[in-house]
């Protein structure tokens, strides 16, 4: 989005693949239900202003959050031993 403000325009492909990016983000918010707002809009609007590579970032985030969320309940919780 950085980029499309610079420039002042966007083609239409950046912009479907922007809002597709947008919409997976609040999808996978959606399922965490112990975030506060905030931190939830935080991630929305990082990936709206930096497209793919807030989008990356995002999932990394998200996959320790889960991986250390999997490890704290133990091993007799679906973790690993």
């Amino acid at each position: 989005m950085i980029v499309f403000v610079f420039t002042g325009q966007a083609p239409l492909i950046l912009l479907v693949a922007l809002l597709i990016l947008v919409y997976l983000t609040g999808l996978e918010l959606w399922q965490e239900k112990d975030l506060e707002f905030l931190i939830k809009a935080f991630w929305v609007l990082l990936v709206f202003l930096l497209h793919v590579f807030g989008y990356a970032v995002f999932r990394i985030w998200l996959a320790m959050r889960r991986r250390n969320a999997s490890t704290s309940r133990g091993p007799g919780a679906g973790g690993r031993p």
